[in-house]
């Protein structure tokens, strides 16, 4: 029953009858307890007696760095008969990618296998095999419903792949609910300006329920068939104000019968939401106390294996238990796929079932868990960090550790770049085995996100505690920071330290590469003779070791030197060969910096056309490659190229994107430099 929300019923049902060709999405945003579940329950349960299909998943406060976990929920929940059928109408390759987040996507079928996801438009195809799957699970009479509840803690992952599919509206008869509060956004998420677009375009709708008036808590009391004096409602509305959850959490826990005698006999009225809760805590047995306190250790979304597993009593028990919460509603029950799933009624009442337990109970049950997940679940990204998570919790630091770099580099695969460092760092927090590596890949990381500070400390952490043998490499990436900084001398410094390091003995490409960067610092402190020489010997280097991205890198670095001496025709021949290389090896790096300075020579020539195409290739494999400074380059070049063409709204466009992007690198005072801003060539 629904009580005081017709008018939100109504403007929703309204924006779901839009969805046609083009899909729609509904934001129900506002405080907790305000009532967006329950506005969301009724309008998939209205949609559900024309046929919707809906598929759901309830995002939480402490998982926010748990990659697509809400995705891999979604997923296993819609694999039932009516949609398996519906998938093996799909592309092999669009399962197969969608089978990196839930394997089981692929019982039955045998799929290409998947090669890492690191060459040119593989994030792409990921992410378009995803969509394909979620979209063929939702496929019935009338749109199908994807609702997101929590969504203020959607992980940075699943944010990604869910903006690639709402910037693509068009075309895609999407129908996606998110549920969330504003104040827990986070403050750098880009959804609340995408959608500020969408609204424009009239694809977006925002419902914002008020708390209830004292008429419409009446109106709750009323449908609740029991008694109550208007005593009763005042002093209701009074303690509540208003808010629906408290009202109802309120009316849970008076004792069954007559309203007028439970306040005849003094009944307490709870003073917050906590001691309602406690209230209905307090009510359960042993039994039933234990497998509650196993279920809040686990978190949310427990199979009868786990809980069982976890708590420690037999089969027979545990059932009874779950049978005996769900009934006093403390639990609810979920099927998905034939197999049953319990949660909480609400997370408060986990929160609180898990703060009255011992520290010894707690460890027991998180060693527990951490050993039934890793002996039975699949170890995707998700399921290696809940590992990690509970023997950390556990206070198994050695096992957690290995468990968030298992997750750190399963994340990282899957271009989960901020979830990958928080999995890195975790286990660095914890102490592991070669922890340079771990500090190195951190600041492999924070580099392509524009973090020079923090990239060049993880850098030179890992350097102190790295072999020998290892220098050489870690003080070249140390040099590129600077490089990417504007700091030629310190670059410099460091390239001629890790040639030291190197030794003239060294692989062939490590050496190309560090004399192709000596070469650029030299072309930058305007030393043009030696520029040339160190990339000509760069270039013999990769010859040498038939290496064809430290060639396409070096035939990239000789068009450059060649464009600033204003010999355009050498230029362009050079960059051409680049990409042309670049584009056969994979190298999505190369590709990128080939295309931006070939644009430049174009420019130059007067071939805008060309320059505009280029450019806007670069940034679209930028994107993909996620490199916010090259990003924000590139963007202003092509800014220029649009001004060049009188394309002026397009060019004003790309310079307000640069700008964003730059001052993001540039917020903190130590990290400012204006060179940073001067990036135009690599």
């Amino acid at each position: 029953l629904l009580v005081g929300r017709d008018d939100e019923l109504r403007r929703m049902q309204q924006v779901y009858r839009q969805v046609g060709p083009d899909g729609r999405l509904l934001i129900i945003e506002g405080e907790p307890g305000i009532g967006k579940t329950r506005l969301a329950e009724a309008l998939v349960g209205w949609a559900a007696t024309s046929g919707a299909v809906t598929l759901t998943a309830r995002c939480y406060e402490g998982e926010t760095n748990l990659a697509y976990a809400p995705l891999i929920q979604v997923l296993q929940d819609g694999l039932i008969p009516e949609a398996c059928e519906r998938l093996n109408a799909l592309r092999d390759n669009h399962l197969a990618e969608a089978a990196r987040l839930l394997p089981s996507i692929a019982e039955g079928r045998v799929l290409p296998e998947q090669a890492a996801l690191s060459g040119p438009g593989e994030q792409v195809r990921f992410y378009e095999g995803v969509i394909h799957v979620l979209t063929a699970l939702l496929d019935g009479p009338v749109p199908g419903i994807l609702w997101l509840d929590d969504a203020h803690w959607l992980d940075s992952a699943s944010q990604e792949l869910l903006l690639y599919w709402l910037h693509r509206w068009q075309k895609r008869p999407f129908f996606i609910i998110f549920c969330w509060r504003v104040e827990e956004l986070a403050p750098a998420t880009p959804l609340p300006s995408l959608i500020v677009n969408l609204r424009r375009a009239g694809a977006c709708e925002i419902i914002r329920p008020a708390r209830f008036t004292a008429s419409q808590v009446e109106d709750l009391l009323n449908a609740s068939e029991r008694s109550f004096s208007p005593e009763f409602l005042q002093r209701l509305f009074g303690e509540t104000e208003g808010l629906p959850l408290f009202v109802v959490e309120y009316l849970d826990a008076l004792p069954s019968g007559d309203g007028e005698l439970a306040l005849s006999t003094a009944l307490p009225v709870p003073t917050s939401v906590r001691d309602l809760l406690h209230n209905r805590l307090a009510q359960v047995g042993e039994t039933e106390r234990q497998i509650l306190q196993t279920a809040a250790a686990i978190g949310h979304g427990f199979d009868l294996m786990l809980i069982q597993t976890g708590s420690g009593r037999s089969d027979e028990e545990t059932v009874t238990a779950l049978e005996m919460l769900t009934m006093r509603g403390l639990l609810v029950e979920h099927t998905a796929r034939d197999q049953v799933a319990f949660d909480f009624s609400h997370d408060k009442l986990r929160a609180l079932a898990y703060e009255e337990m011992g520290l010894a109970r707690r460890r027991l049950l998180h060693r527990r868990l951490a050993a039934a997940l890793a002996a039975n679940r699949t170890p995707t990204t998700a399921v290696s960090a809940q590992i990690a998570a509970h023997y950390q919790l556990a206070g198994l630091e050695a096992k957690a550790a290995v468990y968030f770099v298992q997750a750190g580099d399963q994340a990282r695969d899957l271009f989960a770049h901020q979830d990958a460092l928080h999995y890195y760092r975790s286990a660095l927090a914890l102490g592991t085995d070669n922890a340079w590596r771990l500090h190195a890949a951190c600041g492999e990381l924070l580099v392509r996100l524009g973090v020079y500070p923090e990239a060049l400390a993880s850098y030179e952490t890992a350097a102190a505690l790295a072999p020998g043998d290892e220098l050489g490499r870690l003080e070249h990436q140390l040099a590129q920071v600077y490089q990417r900084q504007g700091q030629w001398s310190l670059a410099a410094h460091k390239l001629q330290q890790a040639r030291q390091h190197l030794g003239d003995n060294a692989n062939p490409a490590a050496l190309a590469h560090l004399t192709l960067d000596q070469s650029l610092v030299a072309h930058r402190q305007k030393q043009t003779v030696e520029a040339l020489a160190l990339a000509q010997q760069a270039r013999a280097l990769a010859k040498k070791g038939a290496d064809s991205p430290m060639l396409a890198l070096a035939e990239n670095i000789l068009g450059m030197l060649a464009r600033s001496r204003g010999d355009l025709e050498t230029a362009v021949t050079f960059l051409e060969q680049s990409r042309r290389l670049a584009d056969e090896c994979e190298r999505l790096d190369i590709q990128i910096a080939a295309r931006n300075n070939l644009a430049l020579a174009e420019g130059d020539g007067g071939r805008t056309d060309a320059a505009i195409t280029n450019l806007q290739e670069a940034v679209r494999l930028c994107r993909r490659y996620g490199d916010r400074h090259y990003e924000a380059a590139l963007r202003s070049n092509l800014a220029d190229m649009l001004h060049q063409a009188g394309e002026e709204t397009a060019a004003q466009e790309q310079i307000r994107e640069s700008v964003t992007i730059l001052a993001e690198i540039g917020r903190e005072r130590e990290s400012w430099r204006a060179e940073i801003w001067q990036l135009m060539e690599w």
